[in-house]
């Protein structure tokens, strides 16, 4: 019975202390998440297309990190990006 009033009082009070922190531009990092359909893993520069040319793609991709092996929800398109606004 008490269980769901203790578990709304840790989360006020966990989201009262997130408002309290201030953080700095330089400690958060910078995220960038390209989503396009119908990309092959060979359709960009930088995994070695000769045919398609990427070079903004690329000087980002040098420049960060990259990630070469990913999971998608479904083979289709709608559902996977369901699941990347959902979770």
């Amino acid at each position: 019975m008490y269980k769901p009033l203790l578990f709304w009082l840790f989360l006020l009070g966990f989201s009262n202390s997130l408002e309290a922190q201030t953080f700095d531009s330089s400690s958060r990092p910078n995220i960038l998440f390209i989503l396009a359909d119908d990309l092959g893993y060979h359709d960009l520069g930088i995994t070695g297309s000769r045919y398609y040319e990427t070079p903004n793609i690329d000087r980002i991709a040098n420049e960060g990190t990259v990630f070469t092996q990913a999971y998608a929800a479904s083979r289709v398109c709608s559902p996977s990006r369901a699941s990347i606004m959902l979770g």
